[in-house]
């Protein structure tokens, strides 16, 4: 059983019985494992009472979204890896690479400051 996953909007879990208890340890009987023919299904002791045990697994994922950020992330990664080696095997990358770092940081100034002045 799965617990404690809830309101993720980049995590989902689908299928699973969340019905099935945990077992309490200590209780007489717990963790006992039997077949019940009956059922045609294994049956656990709960240290209260048999609960089946379903066919049915959980399954966790990552929503499309996650899977979209990731994507988009490990892209610029590898266009920054790939950038960088470049910018070690030619001085005009380098420079290039240089200048786009400097602009990078004046547009974070400008922004910060222009976000100041709209408060």
């Amino acid at each position: 059983m799965i617990r404690n996953i809830s309101g993720s909007k980049y995590i989902q879990v689908s299928g699973g019985m969340h019905t099935n208890p945990y077992i309490s340890p200590g209780a007489s009987g717990a963790g006992m494992v039997r077949w019940s023919a009956s059922m045609n299904c294994l049956e656990i002791n709960d240290g209260n009472s048999w609960q089946q045990l379903h066919s049915a697994h959980p399954m966790i994922t990552l929503t499309a979204e996650a899977e979209s950020l990731l994507d988009w992330a490990r892209t610029k990664r590898d266009e920054e890896y790939r950038i960088a080696a470049l910018a070690e095997k030619h001085p005009t990358v380098a420079d290039a690479l240089a200048a786009v770092q400097l602009a990078q940081d004046q547009l974070k100034v400008v922004t910060l400051l222009c976000d100041t002045a709209n408060k």
